[in-house]
């Protein structure tokens, strides 16, 4: 019987643990609690293969990824996640400061429509084009909002999964602009 009442009592500690742990980790559902900047030393930088995708709203392609010379962010959102609708006005206002380039990407999203009126609602100008999760992974990730930060040979040198705010993002991007490690 003690045996019995001591397995329950583990299973219950354990099942609480996980759920805990579980509450503070991330989502691949854009419902996070919390916040990770992941930043990857020289030797572990990766650089995603440059693509073009289609312009959400149409137009031009939208070109990421590969060397452009120059330091560039790209946001993955999507209109169902509630955090990448929370945090889109704060990228469309750093991004307007222009200290680097932005790109968005609109990803597995079945409501584009509704993406492009995000987008305008929050002030957005820099180009968006429509990626698939493979697109997500190649930058490493799988969870949306994610934030990718890339220098100017095109290498990811950070991400920041989950919503991002202002003050974060405006010092991640001046510190990316200067060159300095982030």
């Amino acid at each position: 019987m003690i045996s019995l009442v001591l397995a329950l009592v583990l299973a219950v500690g354990f099942v609480v643990f996980a759920v805990r742990a579980a509450s503070r980790s991330t989502s691949s559902l854009g419902m996070r609690s919390a916040l990770t900047l992941i930043v990857y030393p020289p030797g572990r930088r990766h650089t995603p293969a440059p693509v073009a995708l289609t312009r959400l709203g149409g137009g031009a392609p939208v070109r990421v990824g590969g060397a452009v010379g120059h330091p560039t962010v790209v946001n993955f959102f999507a209109s169902w996640c509630p955090i990448c609708r929370q945090e889109l006005g704060t990228i469309a206002a750093v991004a307007r400061a222009g200290k680097v380039p932005f790109v968005g990407i609109d990803t597995d999203d079945d409501a584009p429509a509704t993406a492009l009126k995000l987008l305008r609602a929050a002030g957005a100008t820099y180009p968006v084009g429509v990626g698939k999760a493979p697109l997500a992974e190649a930058y490493g990730t799988t969870n949306l909002p994610t934030t990718a930060f890339l220098n100017a040979k095109g290498q990811v040198v950070a991400i920041f999964l989950g919503g991002v705010k202002k003050a974060e993002l405006t010092h991640l991007v001046a510190e990316l602009a200067a060159g300095k490690p982030l």
